[in-house]
């Protein structure tokens, strides 16, 4: 898998994990050691294997294989070899409509020989969502 732009990975990945898609997921990480993910609650997870057996048994507890995500991004900056990007999400497992979270999400994304990848993720609760702004531009990093 070929990601041209960072958000085309950010949206794959979204994709893949609304879908409860492991190996799609997964394809939009990074590949080797230098890789981290803390997920809410979470130890900081270090390495592509540490990280896959996470997501593996995240997306194994859903029955249904099926998520939503309502994601509002708050800001993101971005240069010609890495995209840090900032978001409000919250998500619905299958049918129920009780929303989990909300959850303010860090990706962030580098540029390399195989397009953009995935290097770093943390996701953590989030406070009261009216101290959040909903932001539509994005920054340049110099």
């Amino acid at each position: 898998m070929y990601f041209a732009s960072p958000e085309d990975a950010a949206n794959a990945f979204c994709k893949a994990l609304e879908g409860c898609d492991l190996e799609t997921l997964m394809a939009v990480w990074g590949s080797g050691e230098d890789l981290v993910c803390i997920h809410p609650g979470g130890n900081c997870l270090i390495g592509h294997k540490a990280i896959y057996d996470s997501w593996q048994k995240i997306l194994g507890q859903h029955e249904t294989r099926r998520l939503k995500i309502d994601a509002s991004t708050l800001m993101t900056w971005s240069s010609a070899f890495i995209s840090v990007q900032t978001s409000l999400e919250v998500i619905y497992v299958g049918n129920d409509q009780t929303p989990r979270g909300p959850l303010l999400v860090t990706r962030v994304f580098m540029n390399g020989r195989s397009g953009w990848r995935l290097v770093s993720y943390q996701a953590t609760k989030a406070g009261p969502s009216e101290s959040y702004k909903i932001l539509k531009e994005t920054h340049s990093l110099h």
